[in-house]
């Protein structure tokens, strides 16, 4: 059964690999996701982390997403982030 975050956070899948801001209450795509930075971050910079701290994902596409209330609410799936250059 996926996971249900406690608190809304950035996720990544280090698989896909992708990032993930999901809120809270809103259950965890399948596969392996560890908590990599709070809501509060921007994306940039959460992107930024991610690739400092996982080597492996340096020179790799990241796709970046958001699931927030309505996700959980209406069963739609995560929608890409806009994220500025």
């Amino acid at each position: 059964m996926p996971d249900v975050p406690d608190e809304a956070a950035y996720y990544l899948n280090r698989k896909i690999p992708a990032v993930a801001l999901i809120a809270k209450g809103v259950r965890l795509p399948a596969g392996k996701w560890i908590r990599v930075a709070s809501a509060t971050c921007s994306c940039p910079k959460v992107e930024q982390h991610a690739r400092e701290v996982f080597p492996d994902l340096k020179g790799r596409v990241l796709d970046v997403h958001h699931a927030d209330e309505r996700v959980r609410r209406e069963g739609v799936r995560a929608v890409p982030a806009r994220v500025r250059s």
